[in-house]
């Protein structure tokens, strides 16, 4: 279209004819100066498309003096067409008549036709134009008032889908948005009504039923091919991609977002979904992690349906143990070389294209997300960085969840073993203050029975060895009369006097020994066993039966079994009111059991509990050596006293412990 803002001054034809071809030469070689001037603006402004309507405009302002010429030419030339044309046919029918019909089209053919003088420059200048209109990289569309489109470049017709003959005078308004509608209507109501250049943004929709978001911008301009009618030459600027790109960095962003919030991998899951269906405008998406078998698992899917989830399960286009894997890319599913039935499950859910993007941490394959399209599709070199990118976050994102969970399950841990400690410390605080109490206790029992001890030795001394003193006393005294008198000594007398010292001898040694500290060691405690229960001062018949070797390698162990066997030996003879007594040792699977039993009165309901101050002292006892104190009664009647000492404790060498047959 050339402008009508300038129209080119007519030439006075009363000047020489000199003057007015020079004149024309040097407005032609200004124009051609305007026009490189222009052109060289216009590469420049590839880089920014903003200028290139006001390059147009000047390039129509420097075109708008050739337009007067060529009309004038084109006029001239006419004219010439027409009486060259004249001529010929004059010239034609006299040359039928002189020579007949036959000769007439080799006269025909002598005739020249007149050349039409050359336009080279304007010609080259028009293709500039053109070319630059047509192949500009924005959109150029003109319509009239109502919206009708009268000329459209390429640009224009491809971001459309149509032709350029499909879109000239068809109504603008068809390839705009539904939704948007309103807004051009708005947009043609303010071009009308302002003088001045006018823009809005909208939604297109071409030919292929894609959305495309594109900037207007419209300025009026009067059409001198359309006898000065108004246009609105309207510049297109598609905003697709950088609306695009922007909605990726949000999703981006939002899913970097959700990540650092996420109270749980699920919640990870689901916002890596919606940032790989925003991101790369797939239809479905489903994420995938080897599980301890080196085995692919769905975690989280979108739009998949179950049968086919448990028919490709498992599958990896790469090994667990692959390096550096790449991802995988199937533009179309019905020409890709699969596997048969992994073909036909993908037909059979519909998907016409997936793309398989590895989730690497630290340097390790984990896993895989899926990128699935209804339709075929080219994956383009920027949707697989970003589908990269977003592996990069969702490995991050699950190596700080699994880091908290780790450190929470480790806090968690923590908390439990300090509760545990801490009471433990409790209870051993609890046990420590019975101890504490218990052994006040047994301090004021111990010197109680250091009072009744002595009480009873002294009751033993009077009774016992002084009354046999005293008789071998008088007995003696009788002796010396008789002797003084010369009267007769008999000798039962005297052997009488004899038993009497041997008894009190014996009774003198019983009670030193009883007063001694028996010093018992391992070696020695099988002997010193036999030993206390062969005292002739038991009143009741004792008897040792030992059932499996006893072998004891610590002699504060001995010691301590001495003493409680002997005190149960002690109370059985004092209180049991017994015919037998019998000590037993036997061995069961993990013990070495020492048992006291007698067939007595048994317990009375006093000693029932196990309260008297004896069995205190043995279970104290006991205690120490690791060892375990009960009370029973045999079936038949009587009391047993059992006390049982762990293998590990009675021997270091549990080998040698062999039960006796």
């Amino acid at each position: 279209m050339l402008s009508a803002k300038l129209i080119a001054p007519v030439p006075d034809k009363s000047q020489p004819k000199k003057s007015r071809s020079t004149s024309r030469s040097n407005a032609r070689r200004a124009a051609n100066a305007r026009l490189r001037q222009s052109f060289r603006r216009r590469k420049a402004a590839e880089r920014r498309p903003g200028d290139l309507d006001k390059i147009l405009r000047e390039v129509i302002d420097t075109l708008a003096p050739c337009e007067r010429r060529v009309r004038d030419k084109d006029a001239t030339l006419m004219s010439r067409i027409k009486r060259t044309k004249k001529i010929g046919n004059r010239a034609a029918r006299t040359a039928q008549r002189v020579s007949g019909n036959g000769s007439s089209s080799r006269r025909d053919a002598n005739v020249k036709t007149p050349r039409l003088p050359p336009a080279t420059d304007l010609e080259e200048v028009i293709q500039r134009f053109t070319d630059l209109y047509d192949f500009a990289p924005i959109g150029y569309v003109s319509f009239d008032r109502s919206g009708r489109i009268a000329e459209v470049n390429l640009a224009t017709a491809k971001l459309l889908g149509r032709s350029r003959d499909l879109l000239v005078g068809r109504p603008f308004a068809l390839f705009v948005a539904r939704e948007d509608s309103q807004v051009f209507f708005d947009h043609l109501l303010r071009c009308r009504s302002l003088q001045g250049q006018v823009e809005s943004e909208l939604r297109l929709k071409n030919a292929y039923g894609e959305t495309v978001v594109a900037h207007l911008s419209s300025t009026p301009t009067a059409s001198t091919l359309r006898q000065g009618t108004l246009l609105y030459q309207t510049a297109i600027v598609d905003l697709t991609q950088r609306r695009r790109t922007e909605e990726q960095q949000e999703a981006l962003y939002q899913f970097v977002q959700r990540q650092s919030v996420a109270g749980s991998l699920r919640d990870i899951y689901d916002a890596a979904l919606e940032a790989i269906l925003s991101t790369m405008r797939c239809d479905r998406a489903s994420i995938l992690l080897f599980d301890h078998r080196d085995l692919m698992r769905f975690v989280a899917w979108r739009g998949l349906s179950e049968t086919y989830r448990k028919a490709v399960e498992g599958h990896s286009p790469w090994k667990p143990d692959a390096v550096d894997p790449q991802p995988v890319c199937i533009q179309d599913v019905d020409l890709a070389e699969l596997a048969p039935p992994l073909k036909k499950t993908l037909k059979a859910e519909g998907i016409g294209a997936v793309a398989f993007i590895p989730i690497m941490a630290k340097g390790k394959l984990i896993g895989k997300f899926m990128a699935y399209y209804d339709r075929p599709h080219v994956f383009t070199e920027k949707e697989t960085s970003l589908a990269i990118s977003i592996a990069r976050q969702l490995t991050l994102g699950l190596d700080r969840r699994r880091a908290e969970d780790e450190l929470r399950k480790s806090k968690v841990f923590l908390e439990q073993r300090v509760q545990q400690r801490t009471e433990a410390l409790r209870a051993a605080n609890r046990e420590l203050q019975r101890e504490i109490e218990r052994r006040k206790g047994l301090e004021g029992e111990i010197l109680a029975v250091s009072d009744r001890e002595q009480q009873r030795l002294g009751q033993e001394l009077h009774d016992g060895l002084c009354q046999q003193l005293t008789a071998v006393g008088f007995m003696a005294r009788a002796t010396a009369l008789r002797l003084r008198d010369h009267r007769v000594v008999h000798v039962d007398d005297l052997e009488k006097m004899a038993r009497l010292i041997n008894n009190s001898v014996s009774d003198a040694r019983n009670i030193a020994r009883d007063l001694h500290k028996e010093e018992v060691d391992a070696a020695g405690f099988v002997q010193a066993l036999r030993s206390v229960t062969e005292r002739e001062m038991w009143k009741t018949r004792c008897r040792l039966e030992l059932k499996t070797e006893v072998h004891i390698d610590d002699d504060r162990t001995a010691s301590q079994l001495y003493r409680i066997l002997r005190e149960a030996l002690i109370n059985a003879h004092k209180h049991a009111k017994a015919s037998k007594v019998v000590v037993e040792v036997r061995r069961t699977k993990n013990n070495l059991v020492f048992s006291v039993t007698d067939n007595g009165v048994g317990f009375t309901r006093k000693t029932q509990g196990g309260r008297g101050l004896g069995f205190h002292i043995m279970e104290y006892r006991a205690r120490s050596i690791g060892a375990r104190l009960s009370l029973g009664s045999p079936a038949n009647g009587g009391a047993r006293v059992v006390c049982s000492l762990p293998n590990a404790i009675a021997s270091a060498n549990s080998a040698h412990l062999r039960p006796k047959e």
